[in-house]
């Protein structure tokens, strides 16, 4: 019975290794999409992970988090624009915002918790998480602006299902480029890109395969 379990664990693992999350595409390219295409893409781009301290049985971070990818932002408008029956203008300025706020900025919206809600306030001055947008080749840039959405929208709640009253929800902002401008941090190049938060509470990090 034990060995029987034991190959079912093995089973499982595999499994999900073999069912993770599908490499993205970062293409800046024009992509077709219906307003019921929102939640697959959604689900495309969104990662969660969780601490948990073993010593003390508590969790000193879960959290989770969309990039706004050019995709995604495609999905988005296309959903948005039919819940709220906006006509070709304002569908079309809708979408020019985004493309601007997409060449401005790599930015993540993101849901946290943890068993001291203050461990989970990423605003706080004390703050016990360094976030950083790190990728496979070892480069890094800083945060360069957080926002806290203090009530969540409807439509946000509603676009981002992991958004609860029992979490607290960010808008994270990091640059484009590495410090010395060369080259993207997000670049065609690239093998993964991961949104790390870390301290001496622990390091979650959550990853995107990039397509080659």
């Amino acid at each position: 019975m034990a060995e029987a379990r034991r190959h079912l664990a093995v089973a499982a693992c595999l499994l999900a290794v073999a069912c993770g999350p599908l490499p993205v595409s970062l293409s800046d390219g024009p992509q077709s999409f219906g307003s019921k295409d929102y939640e697959r893409v959604f689900d495309h781009w969104t990662r969660e992970k969780q601490v948990f301290n073993l010593d003390t049985m508590e969790n000193p971070l879960t959290v989770s988090a969309t990039f706004r990818s050019w995709q995604f932002r495609q999905a988005f408008v296309e959903r948005y624009a039919d819940d709220y029956r906006l006509d070709a203008d304002s569908r079309a300025a809708l979408l020019e915002e985004q493309r601007r706020d997409w060449e401005a900025w790599n930015e993540f919206l993101v849901a946290s918790t943890a068993t001291n809600q203050k461990w989970a306030d990423f605003s706080r001055e004390d703050s016990a998480w360094v976030m950083a947008l790190t990728n496979d080749l070892g480069q890094e840039v800083a945060l360069a602006s957080l926002e806290k959405v203090s009530k969540p929208s409807p439509m946000l709640r509603t676009y981002y299902p992991f958004i609860t009253v029992y979490r607290k929800t960010f808008v994270l902002r990091f640059p484009r480029v590495l410090e010395d401008g060369a080259m993207p941090v997000l670049s065609s190049g690239i093998g993964s890109f991961s949104l790390v938060f870390s301290g001496a509470l622990g390091r979650a990090e959550l990853e995107w395969k990039v397509k080659k």
